[in-house]
């Protein structure tokens, strides 16, 4: 039985953990099969933007466990693929960092604060993937820059989907207030 806000917040970023790393497979399976695309759709960074909507900085674990399968799905070393896929997604904690003094639920009530959520996720990883890379070959600009450039597709989608979303109850809210809101014990 989930009788706290605790048990509640574990039991829902292993649930969106799970569903973040189901679309990262997805997402890869479908770069593999098309290679000639242009762009890279996964939606794992939808559910981490959720979650970190819902639970704050807790919300980046699921951005992080959704980078573990690509350890072994990529050619490159462990080392390499640690380095580019979890720890390099830990970076969209920026998002958390730049919107800290932002209450979560003001965050989908405004468009443009809701963009500009999505774009600072989306630029963290970005700055993670381009430190993972200046790690690991001294190069840092070109490579953050190719990543958001080869993301921005993908994060069109994600803000759209999130702009059609943000009205379902219960789904982008600070769930600490919401919980409390709704007699949840702490």
């Amino acid at each position: 039985m989930i009788d706290s806000i605790e048990k509640y917040r574990l039991f829902d970023l292993i649930l969106l953990s799970v569903i973040a790393v189901v679309c990262e497979i997805v997402g890869e399976i479908l770069h593999i099969t098309l290679p000639g695309a242009g762009y890279y759709l996964s939606f794992s960074i939808l559910i981490a933007l959720i979650a970190m909507i819902r639970w704050g900085k807790w919300g980046a674990v699921v951005y992080i466990v959704a980078g573990i399968p690509m350890i072994f799905l990529h050619d490159s070393s462990v080392i390499e693929n640690i380095i580019l896929y979890p720890i390099a997604n830990a970076f969209i904690a920026v998002s958390c960092i730049v919107f800290r003094f932002v209450d979560r639920d003001r965050i989908k009530d405004n468009i443009i604060r809701l963009f500009l959520f999505t774009v600072t996720a989306y630029l963290g990883v970005s700055i993670g993937k381009g430190v993972g890379i200046f790690i690991l070959t001294g190069v840092f600009s070109k490579s953050a820059a190719y990543y958001f450039l080869t993301q921005l597709f993908n994060m069109t989608m994600v803000f759209l989907i999130l702009i059609i979303i943000k009205h379902r109850n219960g789904l982008l809210v600070n769930m600490n207030t919401y919980l409390l809101q709704h007699g949840q014990k702490v």
